[in-house]
């Protein structure tokens, strides 16, 4: 991955923030943890520039503006956008104005790996944010640090993954559509569908119901859902199944029949595509 790198021009205002933490060695190992957090309001000398550092950066801007550099790109740091980035690549980031005011967490521990690689699949590592939900999480992270008790680790490992999630979530809105604007019928669809989960339905039907064409529902309904309405009905089928299963004592061609589907070979072998087991192997487990 190339030589380590960590250095710049760190230069902020007095009232700057940053705090390095040493989490216990159990923390490090087994959960989500803190390396350095903090909120700086820099000058336009500021700038870091790192590379092959084992941590995870998340950058939330207030004011300003910043400038990133990392894979081969450059991103602007604007106001309500929230980056994060994997240090083990080279990054560089500075001041793009007179003053850049930004909050910032170094994170690491499982599944940040996870959260990052789902966060920048598309290849851009910024998103914009409605809210002060991120800067308020950072916050209360910073204000937990000042009192030492027994659970302040587990209670910052929860705090980190209220970030991490906003992270993905905030993502999405940005990617797809906002919740307030996915159309109505699209939760009339996901309503009929686990009514009726035990009929042939097909998208023709679903047209009818809506009064609008079978593609265009397949788009939006896949855009507002992430998968499509056929889909949807087979994810509502196998749940459905998967309750016959522990709480009943209905056999398997019998369950078959309940969800809707009348050939219990192709009922086991989806079940088994879909949960990674047979019906029969996932109810013994439950009993």
């Amino acid at each position: 991955m190339g030589a380590w790198i960590d250095n710049g021009s760190f230069d902020w205002t007095e009232d700057s923030l940053r705090m390095t933490l040493n989490p216990s060695k159990h923390t490090v190992n087994s959960y989500l943890h803190i390396q350095e957090i903090g909120h700086f309001k820099a000058y336009s000398s500021y700038y870091t520039e790192r590379h092959n550092v084992e941590s995870y950066l998340i950058i939330f801007t207030v004011k300003g503006e910043g400038k990133l550099y990392y894979q081969n790109e450059e991103f602007i740091l604007e106001p309500y956008t929230l980056s994060f980035i994997d240090c083990r690549n080279y990054q560089f980031y500075k001041t793009s104005k007179e003053l850049w005011e930004f909050y910032w967490v170094h994170i690491n521990g499982k599944q940040v790996e996870d959260y990052y690689l789902d966060f920048s699949q598309d290849a851009h590592i910024c998103t914009s944010v409605k809210d002060d939900t991120a800067k308020n999480i950072i916050q209360t992270i910073i204000a937990l640090q000042k009192h030492k008790t027994r659970t302040l680790e587990i209670i910052t490992a929860r705090e980190i993954m209220n970030l991490l999630t906003l992270l993905l979530v905030e993502k999405n809105r940005s990617k797809y559509h906002d919740e307030a604007e996915i159309p109505s019928y699209i939760f009339d669809i996901q309503s009929y569908l686990e009514e009726n989960y035990k009929k042939r339905i097909t998208l023709d039907d679903l047209s009818k119901i809506c009064k609008l064409n079978k593609y265009q529902i397949v788009k939006n309904f896949k855009t507002s859902v992430g998968i499509s309405p056929i889909e949807y009905l087979i994810e509502t089928r196998i749940n459905k199944s998967k309750d016959l299963l522990k709480y009943t004592n209905l056999s398997i061609n019998e369950i078959a029949f309940e969800i809707g589907i009348d050939n219990v070979t192709h009922f086991i072998n989806l079940f088994k595509k879909r949960v990674g087991t047979t019906p029969l192997k996932f109810r013994k487990s439950w009993k």
